[in-house]
C-alpha cells in the first residue's frame, strides 16, 4: 500500500497525482527475501524478518502498524483511525498462518466498520447471472458470483452487473448454491444480461436466482454497465421467496446513488 499526508490510497492514485506527490510505501508482508520464498514461514517469523531486513523512513518506507492481542475497546479504536486514514478497515491475522495466495482462509480475517457496527451495512436483493468456479478449499463449488439489477426496458426484463460477490458463504452455503445453479448454467451470456466492461469470462447461468448480499454502500466503477458497483459485498443468503423481477432494479440502485453521493456517474 501507499500513503500521502498520512491518508493511504490504491496503487493507482499513483499515476493520477503530480509527480512532486511525496508518497510513502507501507509493506504489510514479506513474502520474497533473497530469492528465497516465505509465505510457508509463519506469520509472526515474516514479520520478524519485515523488522530485521527492512529500512524504514518516516517519507519512503515503513511497516504497516501491529498490535498483539488487542482488547475489543482497542479493536475499535483502531478500526476509527484505519478508516480515519482513508482504509476500509483491518485485517486481523494469526501470528501462525502461512500465507495463502488466492485463498480465503478464516486465519485472516477482514474487519470492516459497517460489519463492525450491526446495521450499518446496506442490503441488496440481486440475481446471479455468472458464477466463478471455485480454487482451493472451494474447488468444485463456486468462488464468487456475479450479481445484477433487475432493469424494465420495454416491457421486457434485463439485467445489469452490478457486482461479484466472492465473501460471506458458509460450505453449506456453497453446496446449496452449487446445487441450484449448476442446472442452470449456460452455454454463452443470456442476450438480456448488459455486463459493460467488465472482462472476466465466467461460467454464465440463468438469470433465475435471487440472493441478499450486505456491502459497505455505492461506489464508482468503469467496468459495470451503470459504472456502478457495491461495495465489499458479502453473501447473506438465497431468497427463494423473490423472483428475478423483485430484485432490486436499476432505478432502485441509481436512487440510493444519488441520495448518499449525488449524481450517478
Amino acid at each position: 500500500m501507499v500513503r500521502s499526508a498520512g491518508k493511504y490510497a490504491p496503487l493507482q492514485a499513483v499515476v493520477r497525482k503530480p509527480l512532486s506527490t511525496k508518497w510513502q510505501l507501507v509493506i504489510f508482508d514479506l513474502l520474497l527475501l533473497n530469492a528465497d520464498f516465505l509465505g510457508d514461514f509463519p506469520l509472526a517469523r515474516r514479520r520478524q524478518l519485515q523488522l530485521e531486513k527492512i529500512p524504514q523512513s518516516a517519507h519512503i518506507c515503513n511497516i504497516a502498524h501491529q498490535v498483539t492481542r488487542p482488547t475489543r475497546a482497542e479493536v475499535e479504536a483502531l478500526l476509527s483511525q484505519a478508516v480515519l486514514e482513508g482504509t476500509e478497515g483491518l485485517v486481523i491475522k494469526d501470528p501462525q498462518s502461512r500465507y495463502l495466495a488466492g485463498e480465503r482462509t478464516p486465519k485472516w480475517i477482514s474487519l470492516k466498520r459497517a460489519f463492525f457496527n450491526a446495521g450499518v451495512a446496506d442490503t441488496f436483493d440481486l440475481v446471479v447471472v455468472g458464477v466463478i468456479p471455485g480454487q482451493g478449499k472451494r474447488s468444485g463449488t463456486y468462488g464468487s458470483l456475479l450479481l445484477a439489477t433487475a432493469h424494465a426496458s420495454l416491457g421486457k426484463i434485463q439485467f445489469e452487473l452490478v457486482t461479484k460477490c466472492g465473501q460471506g458463504f458458509s460450505e453449506t452455503d456453497l453446496k446449496s448454491l452449487f446445487r441450484i445453479l449448476s442446472p442452470l448454467v449456460l452455454p454463452a451470456k443470456d442476450p438480456r444480461v448488459q455486463v459493460g466492461k467488465y472482462s472476466e469470462v465466467p461460467l454464465w447461468v440463468s438469470p433465475a436466482v435471487v440472493v441478499e448480499i450486505k456491502g459497505l454502500g455505492l461506489t464508482k466503477s468503469p467496468k459495470y454497465p451503470n459504472l456502478i458497483s457495491v461495495r465489499s459485498p458479502v453473501f447473506l443468503r438465497s431468497r427463494p421467496d423473490k423472483a428475478p423481477d423483485q430484485a432490486l432494479t436499476t432505478t432502485q440502485l441509481l436512487a440510493i446513488f444519488r441520495a448518499r453521493l449525488g449524481s450517478p456517474p
